[in-house]
């Protein structure tokens, strides 16, 4: 699986950057995008200075229904209209719509959705916003996940108290919205990740701040890297 970070992090030379998020990932033959990041500039941008095709684009999945997520799925549209959106519970009736008109193919989530072999969209949490989570099998035979986030508004005890119970979660890759979090509430969460859900690798980016990273790496030796805007990888 190769993972492309088209807006999350500080950008390299060349890529535009606002505040948002949008992960391109290549799996399998398919290509998938994780949110949408703030405007349909920056996201066609960054998509063509990092060589992710748009034009080619199977699955959108929207985290939740927040601007720095969406904004970019015009783009997206333009490139590749009926591409099918997962859209977040309880935003057909706005998002769905402008959806829509961008000729994509809007899909709400209402339960856990399969949405090709080894690529799975969580059930709805409640933050507020709804907001829902993707995992994809990595490559291997082993059974492992990778979880993609987009802020984890409802929290992250709820949403591992139910995704670790049904999948090895070893590498975790968004936002975490941790950015003006008390301490207290940030080592709680890194203890979630490294102890209750025993991830091994970390990607922080967009809200996660700067605080949760150094505790997984030096306190729970987890494999912490913060990447940049155009920045690809490979997991």
């Amino acid at each position: 699986m190769r993972v492309y970070v088209l807006v999350g992090g500080a950008p390299r030379k060349g890529f535009e950057q606002k505040r948002g998020l949008s992960i391109g990932v290549e799996y399998k033959g398919l290509y998938i995008v994780f949110d949408a990041g703030p405007d349909a500039y920056v996201i066609a941008n960054n998509a063509g200075m990092s060589g992710f095709p748009l034009d080619l684009v199977d699955h959108v999945v929207v985290s939740h229904a927040h601007s720095p997520h969406v904004g970019g799925l015009e783009a997206i549209g333009w490139e590749a209209p009926f591409a099918k959106v997962y859209l977040p519970y309880a935003s057909m009736e706005a998002l769905g719509r402008q959806a829509q008109r961008w000729q994509l193919s809007p899909v709400e989530v209402v339960k856990e959705t399969r949405v090709v072999d080894g690529v799975v969209v969580s059930r709805p949490f409640h933050g507020p916003p709804w907001e829902h989570f993707m995992l994809i099998e990595l490559e291997g035979g082993r059974g492992e996940y990778a979880l993609f986030t987009g802020c984890l508004h409802p929290g992250v005890r709820e949403v591992l108290a139910d995704i670790s119970t049904r999948y090895r979660v070893t590498t975790v890759i968004g936002g975490f919205h941790l950015e003006t979090a008390p301490p207290e509430t940030v080592r709680r969460f890194a203890e979630d990740i490294a102890l209750r859900l025993r991830a091994e690798r970390v990607y922080p980016l967009h809200c996660s701040g700067g605080l949760v990273g150094e505790l997984l790496s030096e306190r729970f030796k987890l494999d912490v890297r913060y990447l940049r805007t155009g920045d690809v990888v490979d997991l």
